[in-house]
């Protein structure tokens, strides 16, 4: 079952491969709504039927067509590959989409649990859970604008006007697998030259944490991202600039306040979530919450790029941040987890300042506040060393 959870969300992420930010971005400008619904379907269909088809020989070779089949069902109606939470996205109905994707979530996990205590077969699991998944879409579908846009998707569009939003979605996929790969880089690493065992469960225990912790600048960048389209469609650079810098207010008022408290008590923090064998990866988890602050502006700026439409240049930064975070940890080893966090916090920051050298070159029109992110990090790197 693991490994079929583990599946869905690799298949999930393929499913979406930049969909998702492009039709949150269209939907959040375009006033044609019932059309770009349309091409949003027919980009989903498209990308549906590839991983359908490539499926296949997974279930030839298994000889489990079912639970193949199912899961490959449950990936491509997830939420995050729902065009319909796209549109709610670019509403700015968030509690919207929460409300949907928590209650379908939470009848999901009870579910599950009351499979694993009566012994249902996988099957009747996965059955179940694509059940739920097609409910959350049919109540969506109803709701207010949605049920109108949904009605309109007999608006006619013509084929060759699916190559503009390719185009746009190509990049920002890459850029979303790339990044997919950046972040599990440093415990491959670990495992690829052979270091201790107890290193890399010490570190990818941290990492895990500090993962986790990223959900308040995802949030963050999320929430901004369809008012960042829309003042960029008008042309208000101002807003931008207002928005963005806010957005970097965000992040220092309550990364920087919780690296400080988690620098602090890295040892309880490690010995309360995996237990006393883990307090030594406290030193990791120390080092890793700068990777967390410079990750978090990072995320706001990638969303930023995208809005604009410089999905090349996300893609880009993204490739020589893994170029750096490659280089340092081959020439540096023999430092084991240590290099592996400072190479993972080095690549984050060349991505970081590409991405603002991309902003700066091609709309100087957004005024970013360079002082305060300077400031920001050598703050959050003074409060490492005075740790």
């Amino acid at each position: 079952m693991f490994i079929v959870i583990a599946a869905i969300g690799v298949l999930e992420m393929a499913s979406d491969f930049g969909g998702r930010v492009w039709g949150v971005r269209r939907f959040s400008i375009d006033g044609a709504f019932g059309k770009q619904f349309r091409i949003a379907i027919t980009f989903k269909s498209f990308a549906s039927c590839l991983i359908l088809v490539l499926a296949i020989p997974v279930g030839y070779v298994s000889g489990e067509w079912g639970v193949t089949g199912m899961t490959v069902l449950i990936a491509l109606t997830q939420p995050n590959t729902d065009p319909l939470i796209w549109a709610l996205r670019s509403m700015n109905r968030m509690d919207i989409e929460a409300a949907y994707v928590i209650a379908s979530r939470a009848i999901i996990t009870i579910f599950m649990v009351l499979a694993a205590v009566s012994g249902l077969q996988i099957e009747i699991i996965l059955l179940a859970w694509l059940l739920i998944n097609v409910c959350r879409i049919i109540f969506e579908s109803f709701h207010g604008k949605l049920r109108a846009t949904v009605d309109s998707v007999s608006v006619k569009i013509e084929w060759n006007e699916l190559y503009e939003p390719i185009k746009e979605i190509i990049p920002i996929g890459f850029a979303f697998l790339l990044m997919a790969l950046f972040s599990r880089m440093p415990i491959l690493s670990l495992g690829i030259i052979g270091a201790p065992d107890e290193d890399i469960s010490y570190f990818s225990s941290a990492f895990n944490l500090v993962s986790g912790a990223m959900i308040v600048s995802t949030s963050i960048a999320i929430a901004s991202f369809p008012y960042f389209s829309q003042c960029i469609n008008k042309n208000d650079w101002m807003a931008v600039s207002t928005q963005l810098n806010r957005n970097l207010l965000y992040i220092y008022t309550l990364v920087l306040p919780a690296s400080v408290v988690v620098m602090l008590f890295a040892s309880d923090i490690m010995q309360m979530f995996f237990g006393e064998d883990y307090v030594e990866g406290d030193e990791f988890l120390q080092l890793l919450m700068i990777g967390l602050f410079v990750s978090s502006i990072n995320f706001n700026l990638k969303y930023l790029l995208n809005a604009i439409g410089l999905n090349w240049w996300d893609t880009i930064s993204v490739i020589i941040g893994l170029i750096f975070l490659g280089a340092i940890f081959i020439l540096y080893r023999a430092h084991g987890a240590s290099i592996a966090a400072l190479s993972w916090i080095i690549g984050e920051s060349v991505m970081c300042a590409v991405k603002l050298s991309a902003i700066r070159k091609k709309k100087p029109e957004i005024l970013i506040s360079y002082v305060q992110i300077s400031l920001g990090f050598v703050m959050i790197i003074g409060i490492y060393l005075g740790v």
